[in-house]
C-alpha cells in the first residue's frame, strides 16, 4: 500500500509507547491460558488420547506378553562319612555339605547338562530350542540355586507358555539326574592324579622360592625386607640434600661465570660511569690554574661592565678587555682538556688494576666451586648407585616373597581340591526329586494390565504437554484472555459471532448488548464517566472487523440520544459508505481539501443522531489531502458539531494514514477477531501507535464464542419472548444493517465476523 499520501512537511511529535494498563487479572495467568486452551481443543485432547491410549494399549497387549516359571527341587542325600568327615573338617569357603550342594547346583546349570537338555525329544517342538541361540536363551531362562540350611537344590525355567516352561523344565531334571549318577570312581581318580601331580610342582616352586630368598638375605646381611625399606628411605633423604647441595653449587659457578662475563666486558668498555665521571670534575675545579684563571676572567668581566656603561662598543681599551676575556676561556678550556687527559690516564690505569685483581679473585672462586660441584656430583653418583642396589634388592625380596604366597596360596587350593574330592568319592548314594515340576502360585507374572493403566494417564499427559507446546509457539489469538495476557492491552469488550447467531446462541439483542458494554466500559475509563469525544478504530492488519466495530459503535454511541459522526478514514480503501449503502456529492477529500465545509459533506444514514462523512469511492484520486493539518482541523471541526466523532482508518501497519488520524484522535481502539489475529503483529502496531503520542484505550475482540464473553447470554433468554411480541419497539435500538434479521446476513467488503 502507497505512503504517498503522508505528506513529510507535516511532522508527528514522536514519544515513547505507551500502553494502557491491563484489566485486572488472575495471578497465575500462564495457567488460566492453559486451561483455557484445553478447554477450547477438548475435542482435539479427547480424539489424541483416545487414539494414542488405544495405540498404547494395543502395543502393550501385543508386545509384552504373561511369563510362567516352573520350579523343580532335587534332594541330595548325604552319606554317613560325609558327615563325619564334615564335623572334622572346617574350611575357608564353608561347610562342606554347602560346597557340595553348590557343585551340584553347578552341574545342574553346566554345558554338558544343558546340552542333553536341548537334545531331549520331548522339547524339540519349542521356540526356544529351534532358535539359533538356543543355549544362550536357556542360561537366561534358567535359574538354579542351593537352598540354605537344607539338602535341596531348586531349579526354575522361565516361559512365554506354560507348558514349554514344564518341559523344559523336566528335560534338564533328567540330564542333571543321568549325569549326576554317571560320575565314577576313574573320573575322581584322574582328578585326583592330576592335582597330585599339580601339588608336588608347587612344592618345588615353594622350595626353589625359598632358596632364592635366603641367597639375597646373605647378601643383605639377613636383613629383613622392613629393614632393607628403612635402609633405602634414609640413602633416598641423603641422595635428596646431596642434589640439593649440587643444585646449589651449580647455580653458584653459573653466578661467577656470568659475573666473569661482566667484569670483562667491563674491562673493554672506555666509557666512565657517572660517579668517576663527577670526581673527574671535581678535580678539574679544584686545579689552582682553574681558579686563578677563572678569578681573573672574573675581575676582567666586571671591569669589562663598567667601561661598557661609560664607553661605546667601539672603544679601543672595550675591544683589547674583550680580547683578553676570550683568550682566557680559550686557555681555560685547554687547561680543563689537560687537567682531564691527565685523569683519565690515571683513572685507566688503576680501573685495569682493578679489574686483573677482581678477576683473579673470580677465578679463584670459580675454580673453588667447580671443584665442590665435582665432589657433589660424585656423592650424587655414589648415593644413587647405593640408592638403586639396595632398592634393586628390595624389590627383587618383594617379587621372591610374593611368587611364595601365590605358590602358597594355589598349594592350598589344590590340596583343599584333593579334600574335596576325597569327600565326592564317599558322595550321597541318593539323588532324588523333592518336588516335580510345576508352575506354582507366584509362578505366573503378567505385566499387561499394570502398564496399561500406566499408559493411559501417560498418553493423557503426553497429549496435553503437546497441546500446550503447540499453543505456546502459536501467535494466534484464540480467547478474549489473550488480549491481556499476550499483549498488555485493556479489553474493552467482546462481540459474538455470526455462527453462534446463526445457530441460535445469541440473539440480535446480545450483539447489541455487547456494544452497549464497550460504550460503558470506554465511559468508564474516562473521568467524567463520558467516552472520549474523537476516537480512532484501527487494527494491526486487513480483515479484522474495524469498519464493522467503527459502525456499530457508531451506532451504540448515538442510541442514549447523543449526535455522533462517523468518518471513513481509510482513504485508499473506503467501506462504509459500501456497508451502509450511502453516496454523497461530497466526500473526505472535499472536506479535506477545503471545498466543501463539513456540515455540507455529511449524509444521514437512518440511525437517529448518526451522521456519516463517507470515503471518496476511488481511494487513489484522494492521495495527497490527509496530512496531520488537514486531519486535526477537520476532527477540531466535528468535534464542534457533534459529541463523539469515530474514524475508520486503515490498519496501523498499512498505510501511514492510521498514524496521522491517531495524532488527533482522543483514543484508538483497536479491533481483533479470534482465530485471526497475530498477537505479535498486535504488539507492533502497539508500538507503532505509541511512537507518534497515539493515546491506545484498549481492544474489542469480535467472533468470540458466547461462554468467551463477559457476560452470560442466557440472561437475554427472558427477554426474546417480550421482543418478538412487540415489546422490543419500547427502546431506541439501532438497526445494525450488517446483522441478519431473519435472513442470511449480508456480506461485507471486510469481514462479516461481528
Amino acid at each position: 500500500m502507497s505512503h504517498d499520501h503522508f505528506q513529510p512537511d507535516d511532522q508527528i511529535i514522536l514519544s515513547e509507547p505507551q500502553f494502557p494498563a491491563a484489566s485486572a487479572q488472575p495471578q497465575n495467568t500462564g495457567t488460566a491460558r492453559t486451561l483455557s486452551n484445553f478447554r477450547r481443543r477438548w475435542k482435539l485432547i479427547l480424539l489424541s488420547w483416545l487414539v494414542l491410549s488405544g495405540g498404547a494399549v494395543a502395543s502393550i497387549l501385543y508386545w509384552i506378553k504373561p511369563t510362567f516359571t516352573a520350579t523343580a527341587q532335587v534332594e541330595v542325600a548325604p552319606t554317613a562319612e560325609a558327615i563325619l568327615y564334615e564335623s572334622k573338617q572346617s574350611f575357608q569357603q564353608g561347610p562342606q555339605i554347602e560346597l557340595y550342594l553348590n557343585d551340584q547346583a553347578q552341574l545342574m546349570a553346566s554345558f554338558e547338562v544343558l546340552t542333553a537338555a536341548l537334545s531331549d525329544p520331548q522339547v524339540k517342538n519349542i521356540p526356544l530350542v529351534n532358535s539359533g541361540d538356543a543355549m544362550e536363551q536357556l542360561r537366561e531362562a534358567l535359574t538354579v540355586r542351593a537352598l540354605p540350611r537344607t539338602h535341596l537344590v531348586e531349579m526354575t525355567v522361565t516361559q512365554d507358555q506354560p507348558d514349554h516352561a514344564l518341559r523344559l523344565t523336566r528335560a534338564i531334571l533328567e540330564a542333571y539326574k543321568q549325569r549326576a549318577g554317571g560320575l565314577d570312581a576313574q573320573t575322581v581318580r584322574t582328578q585326583r592324579d592330576t592335582l597330585t601331580s599339580l601339588k608336588r610342582g608347587l612344592e618345588i616352586s615353594l622350595e626353589r622360592v625359598n632358596e632364592q630368598i635366603k641367597e639375597k638375605q646373605e647378601a643383605v646381611g639377613f636383613m629383613k625386607p622392613e629393614t632393607l625399606n628403612i635402609k633405602q628411605q634414609n640413602l633416598m633423604r641423603a641422595l635428596s640434600e646431596n642434589q640439593t647441595s649440587l643444585s646449589k653449587a651449580q647455580i653458584e659457578v653459573l653466578d661467577l661465570e656470568q659475573q666473569l662475563q661482566r667484569l670483562e666486558k667491563s674491562a673493554e668498555s672506555q666509557t666512565m660511569p657517572a660517579e668517576e665521571y663527577a670526581n673527574r670534575e671535581k678535580e678539574i675545579e679544584k686545579d689552582p690554574g682553574i681558579q686563578w684563571l677563572q678569578k681573573t676572567m672574573g675581575e676582567l668581566s666586571k671591569r669589562l661592565a663598567q667601561l661598557e656603561l661609560k664607553n661605546t662598543p667601539d672603544h679601543p681599551e672595550v675591544k683589547t678587555l674583550r680580547a683578553q676575556i676570550a683568550q682566557f676561556e680559550d686557555n681555560l678550556t685547554r687547561q680543563r682538556e689537560r687537567i682531564g687527559e691527565s685523569f683519565d690516564r690515571i683513572w685507566l690505569a688503576g680501573r685495569k688494576d682493578r679489574v686483573e685483581t677482581q678477576k683473579r679473585n673470580l677465578l679463584a672462586r670459580l675454580e673453588a666451586a667447580k671443584l665442590s660441584r665435582e665432589v657433589l656430583q660424585n656423592q650424587v653418583n655414589a648415593a644413587e648407585e647405593e640408592t638403586r642396589k639396595i632398592g634393586n634388592q628390595a624389590i627383587t625380596m618383594e617379587d621372591l616373597m610374593e611368587q611364595k604366597a601365590n605358590y602358597k596360596a594355589d598349594y592350598d587350593k589344590v590340596e583343599e581340591r584333593i579334600k574335596q574330592l576325597d569327600v565326592e568319592s564317599r558322595r550321597p548314594t541318593r539323588i532324588t526329586v523333592a518336588s516335580s515340576p510345576e508352575i506354582r502360585p507366584g509362578g505366573v507374572e503378567d505385566k499387561r494390565l499394570k502398564l496399561s493403566l500406566a499408559a493411559v494417564p501417560a498418553t493423557l499427559v503426553l497429549v496435553l504437554m503437546l497441546v500446550a507446546f503447540i499453543d505456546r509457539l502459536s501467535t494466534q489469538l484464540h480467547d478474549p484472555a489473550g488480549m491481556e495476557v499476550d499483549v498488555g492491552l485493556r479489553l474493552l469488550g467482546a462481540v459474538p459471532s455470526i455462527a453462534e447467531l446463526r445457530k441460535g446462541t445469541v440473539t440480535r439483542e446480545d450483539f447489541l448488548e455487547s456494544y452497549r458494554v464497550i460504550r460503558t466500559t470506554l465511559a468508564g475509563a474516562s473521568p467524567d464517566r463520558v467516552p472520549p469525544k474523537t476516537l480512532l478504530i484501527t487494527s494491526a492488519q486487513a480483515a479484522e472487523g474495524k469498519s464493522s466495530l467503527a459502525i456499530s459503535l457508531a451506532m451504540s454511541l448515538a442510541e442514549p440520544g447523543q449526535r455522533v459522526l462517523l468518518i471513513d478514514g481509510d482513504i485508499q480503501a473506503p467501506q462504509v459508505g459500501q456497508c451502509l449503502n450511502l453516496t454523497a456529492s461530497n466526500t473526505l477529500k472535499s472536506v479535506l481539501s477545503g471545498k466543501c465545509p463539513l456540515g455540507a459533506a455529511v449524509v444521514r444514514c437512518g440511525v437517529p443522531g448518526l451522521d456519516v462523512l463517507v470515503g471518496h469511492a476511488n481511494g487513489e484520486s484522494a492521495r495527497g489531502v490527509l496530512n496531520t493539518k488537514t486531519a486535526a482541523r477537520l476532527v477540531r471541526d466535528a468535534a464542534a458539531l457533534y459529541d463523539h466523532v469515530i474514524i475508520d482508518s486503515p490498519p496501523a501497519l498499512g498505510a501511514a494514514d492510521a498514524l496521522v488520524w491517531a495524532h488527533v484522535a482522543d483514543g484508538v481502539i483497536l479491533s481483533s477477531l479470534v482465530g485471526h489475529t497475530d498477537t505479535r503483529l498486535v504488539r507492533f502496531a502497539c508500538q507503532r501507535l505509541g511512537a507518534v503520542g497515539a493515546k491506545i484505550l484498549g481492544a474489542v475482540i469480535a467472533n468470540v464464542s458466547a461462554h468467551q464473553t463477559f457476560y452470560s447470554y442466557s440472561s437475554f433468554a427472558s427477554r426474546r419472548s417480550s421482543y418478538s411480541n412487540g415489546d422490543a419497539s419500547s427502546r431506541r435500538t439501532p438497526p445494525l444493517i450488517h446483522l441478519p434479521d431473519e435472513a442470511e446476513p449480508k456480506p461485507v467488503a471486510e469481514t462479516t465476523t461481528t
